[in-house]
């Protein structure tokens, strides 16, 4: 009985030449992917964040409100703090952070909250500045402000003010329950904080500071992830 040989097919040039070139690029990718790793461009943790959205108040439009001189505008104001909120929390890898806005540009109530429920956000804090309805000069201070009637809004409302108080100096006016639109319909955690009042000189004065904006900033920042750490270790 004759053996059976194996005929080796010896591949034609052109196959040889993809072959090696696919080899290559498989190896470039795999490199990139590596080294994008590595240098942290990549975040394997992804999964695993926790999705922030800052509420940046008014835009556009819509003015909210502003000082007795008119000069101090609070949808500038609030883009100001809002925007070093943003670029301080983005350095935590362990959190996603979305921005309702992040120019002069209006986006109204429910777009807020859309922008929270398509992204299946885990927080939702909203910035905003006060002022007084009758043009009085000496109302001032911080409040704080949630709806649901949870725990965790409550306590997300809690972090965050005692940080700004105890950060900032400003009187504090306590945390209360707000029936705002943004926090209503909102399906996750949310509170809104009012930073001051414009129509109060020195706060107006405050709030224009970039120093004092990064306090504010700081104090937020601290008290969100006060918050994610605590209810981590909570429901673990």
């Amino acid at each position: 009985m004759k053996s059976k040989r194996r005929v080796k097919r010896k591949l034609k040039p052109g196959v040889k030449a993809l072959l090696g070139f696919i080899g290559i690029l498989f190896i470039v990718i795999v490199f990139n992917k590596l080294n994008n790793i590595i240098n942290g461009n990549i975040d394997i943790f992804s999964d695993n964040k926790k999705i922030v959205v800052i509420d940046i108040g008014h835009g556009g439009k819509d003015q909210g409100t502003q000082s007795l001189d008119k000069q101090k505008i609070e949808k500038d104001i609030t883009l100001q703090i809002g925007s070093k909120v943003i670029e301080k929390l983005e350095k935590d890898k362990s959190i996603k952070v979305i921005a309702t806005r992040t120019t002069d540009k209006y986006i109204s109530l429910k777009e807020r909250n859309k922008i929270e429920a398509e992204n299946n956000a885990d927080l939702f804090v909203s910035i905003h500045a006060n002022a007084t309805g009758d043009g009085s000069s000496s109302t001032e201070g911080v409040e704080t402000f949630y709806w649901k009637n949870d725990d965790k809004s409550y306590k997300l409302a809690q972090s965050i003010h005692n940080n700004i108080i105890s950060s900032v100096g400003a009187l504090d006016r306590g945390i209360k329950r707000g029936n705002y639109q943004v926090l209503r319909d909102s399906s996750c955690p949310s509170v809104l904080i009012e930073t001051g009042f414009l129509t109060n000189y020195k706060e107006s004065v405050n709030l224009s500071k970039n120093s004092y904006q990064n306090k504010l900033a700081n104090s937020i920042v601290k008290g969100i992830q006060e918050y994610i750490s605590e209810e981590g270790s909570v429901s673990e």
